[in-house]
């Protein structure tokens, strides 16, 4: 890591969706019946808790009505780890930017108290890991760091397989180079109607962002192996550049429109350049109320 964590500590992630309050976390939870903020009042009903009763009001309105609270909820993450053999391309590599990433939005969400679900997306199959607290980081680093680069891109039947999966209301952080950018958005879509916030890391190293081939190259397909010789000329870089203008843009615009928080990150920015700056300018992270 480039970062120590514990620079890490005044943020969390951001959540505007109210979640399941199964267990207890730090976010507001949609059950009704904790202990830890006040939302309103409701008239008695036989067999409530006594201890609920607001008596000060009683005394005052002759009313017996009874306290409602939010109860806190421990926030399901996921973390969509894209590893088909594309994000294995250039240095620093998509892979391990997007493991480190992993690494530290992981301990960031077990530091808060969240649950968080690792997802290696292999192109057809997934693979997943989960952690209910920050005792269990060392077992999810352990387990980021022993995937390795899978071979095709199926973004959408993988992030679909996952929201079939996964029912609870939390958020979903894809990290991934987008180049199934079709079924990347067939996917946050079925997360979206699960119920799930989606954002957006979409990491893309300095060879692709700014290419500077020779003049004669050969491009070689990385997850077909399939290559071709191209002249990298003036005409050649101009729509090349057009090209992932288009791209971009339609990423962005596709989040913009359904309210999924995106970042771009450049492979080669610095760790902590990325979580305390780009993220945080995303709206993906936000910093920790204390």
């Amino acid at each position: 890591m480039e970062i120590a964590f514990e620079a890490l500590i005044g943020l969390r992630l951001f959540s505007d969706r109210p979640v399941e309050a199964l267990q207890h976390g730090e976010h507001r939870g949609r059950r009704l019946g904790g202990r830890f903020e006040f939302r309103d009042y409701r008239f008695y009903t036989p067999g409530d808790d006594l201890r609920r009763v607001d008596w000060n009001v009683y005394a005052r309105t002759d009313r017996v009505v009874v306290k409602q609270f939010y109860l806190d909820a421990q926030l399901p993450v996921l973390l969509l780890w894209d590893v088909s053999r594309s994000m294995a391309v250039g240095e620093p590599s998509p892979f391990e930017r997007g493991r480190q990433l992993c690494e530290a939005v992981g301990f960031l969400a077990l530091h808060h108290g969240e649950r968080v679900t690792a997802y290696a997306l292999r192109g057809g199959s997934v693979e997943g890991f989960s952690a209910q607290s920050l005792e269990q980081f060392p077992l999810l680093r352990r387990w980021l760091e022993e995937r390795s680069p899978a071979t095709a891109t199926a973004l959408g039947s993988d992030l679909r397989l996952i929201a079939a999966r996964e029912r609870q209301r939390g958020i979903a952080v894809l990290l991934s180079d987008l180049f199934d950018l079709e079924g990347a958005e067939g996917g946050l879509r079925a997360l979206l109607a699960t119920g799930y916030a989606p954002a957006v890391v979409h990491l893309l190293p300095p060879e692709v962002l700014e290419p500077d081939p020779p003049e004669s190259v050969e491009l070689e397909d990385a997850e077909t192996g399939r290559s071709r010789p191209i002249r990298w000329d003036a005409d050649a870089r101009l729509a090349y550049r057009q090209q992932l203008e288009v791209f971009l843009n339609r990423a962005r615009r596709f989040c913009r429109r359904r309210g999924i928080r995106y970042a771009l990150v450049r492979t080669d920015s610095p760790l902590r350049s990325v979580l305390l700056s780009e993220l945080r300018a995303a709206g993906i992270l936000i910093e920790s109320p204390r």
